[in-house]
């Protein structure tokens, strides 16, 4: 049935802050959290070419591994991305992710 309904905006409706946190397209009811991802050097390069958010940095370079800081909702599309780096990224924290990643891999 085609109706002739049409849509608007809210005025109020600042898209860019309303995704500023936000992991994907998943945006929940919370306070953004730091996240520090440690990543093998090989992949860090990757990651740094493609970064997995805007707020991304890096705050740490290592020999072997290096770590970035992103502040991000934790999500269920954050945990899925981070186990798709499997061996090659720890999770430094926030200690619950650190849990959720555990708690998946098993």
């Amino acid at each position: 049935k085609v109706l002739r309904d049409t849509f608007e905006r809210s005025k109020d409706f600042d898209p860019e802050a309303f995704f500023k946190y936000a992991f994907g397209v998943t945006v929940i009811n919370g306070k953004p959290e730091k996240v520090v991802l440690e990543f093998e050097n090989n992949e860090l390069r990757y990651v740094l070419d493609a970064p997995l958010h805007p707020s991304q940095e890096l705050i740490k370079e290592g020999k072997e591994w290096s770590q970035i800081s992103m502040e991000v909702y934790v999500t269920h599309e954050l945990v899925m991305t981070i186990l798709s780096y499997g061996n090659r990224v720890k999770v430094i924290k926030p200690a619950s992710l650190v849990s959720s990643i555990k708690e998946a891999s098993v």
